[in-house]
């Protein structure tokens, strides 16, 4: 297409030539007033013009297809962004996203409930459980009410949380990492003893370092009326039935604490041991649901609330 189009600019040339020139272009290209010691001399074929004319037209065609196409991608194009910006893989509209239970409050202004959450860093995201009032968001971390899960698990089952989200559970160490590392955070344990006593241990700061430094704990600023019994634990590495981190020199503090927890040597808490049915319990076993500074060691508590909120 391009080379038929040369050649017929070059045979206008050519008819411009022969005005000017009164020469004569044969149809072998040559001029006819050209003599045989003249060596410049056209060496192309000049096609006709009904050729020209139909190269001309074909040319035109291609060039109004190639117009077309490219407005049908470019519309193409626009219907595709519009679909990646309001539409799940699934067909179904995208929800807006909730890095936390403060983003569940401010975007859809709704109350206490489960939530899936996309913090920063995290493309599937997961499920929580978010109290919404009085214009306050907690993303609940942890909670102990009556002994229906077993908190005797391996890494893996704390790394990704387990539990009913409505009931008993462990957001997952891994979610609360991703949580904590998006912003500053601090930290709410909410207790309740047998007696329907309750008090409470607010932390300015909490986060949690990643899984390749063992979810080490981050805790500081403590204000509250139930005593500072997660300070100690500082600075520790979570433990689990399968992973020690803790810095006792012999044994493990997780068979005997017989939980998941960032057990030092041993614990001042212990809110992940064993679930027991009433608050005393015997002085040679070191696995209840313990808060040191409020009702003391060897007092297993009844409910129990761990969660978060940004700052």
């Amino acid at each position: 297409m391009c080379s038929k189009a040369f050649l017929c600019c070059l045979a206008v040339a050519a008819c411009f030539l022969t005005l000017a020139t009164g020469a004569e272009i044969a149809a072998d290209g040559h001029s006819s007033n050209s003599n045989d010691n003249d060596a410049c001399y056209y060496t192309f074929v000049v096609p006709g013009t009904e050729e020209c004319m139909a190269s001309n037209e074909r040319l035109q065609v291609l060039e109004r297809k190639a117009d077309l196409q490219e407005k049908q991608l470019q519309e193409l194009n626009t219907l595709l962004l519009v679909a990646l910006t309001t539409c799940e893989s699934d067909g179904s509209p995208i929800k807006p996203r909730l890095y936390d239970c403060n983003s569940a409050q401010d975007t859809i202004n709704s109350g206490n409930g489960v939530y899936l959450l996309r913090p920063e860093g995290l493309h599937s995201g997961f499920h929580a459980y978010c109290e919404i009032s009085s214009g306050e968001a907690w993303t609940v971390i942890q909670r102990r009410i009556d002994g229906t899960v077993d908190f005797q698990r391996d890494w893996e089952s704390y790394k990704h949380g387990f539990g009913s989200w409505r009931g008993e559970y462990w957001l997952g160490n891994e979610n609360i990492y991703h949580l904590t590392n998006q912003g500053d955070y601090k930290l709410r344990v909410e207790l309740q003893d047998w007696n329907g006593n309750m008090a409470f241990a607010e932390y300015g700061e909490f986060w949690l370092d990643s899984e390749s430094e063992k979810y080490r704990l981050h805790v500081e600023l403590y204000t509250g009326s139930a005593g500072d019994s997660l300070g100690y634990h500082d600075g520790i590495g979570f433990s689990t039935s399968d992973k020690d981190n803790d810095s006792r020199d012999r044994g493990s503090c997780q068979t005997m604490c017989k939980g998941g927890w960032w057990y030092k040597d041993c614990y001042n808490s212990n809110l992940n041991g064993v679930y027991r049915k009433k608050g005393p319990y015997s002085r040679e076993e070191w696995d209840g649901l313990d808060w040191g500074g409020w009702r003391g060691y060897h007092y297993s508590l009844k409910k129990i609330t761990m969660k978060i909120k940004r700052k």
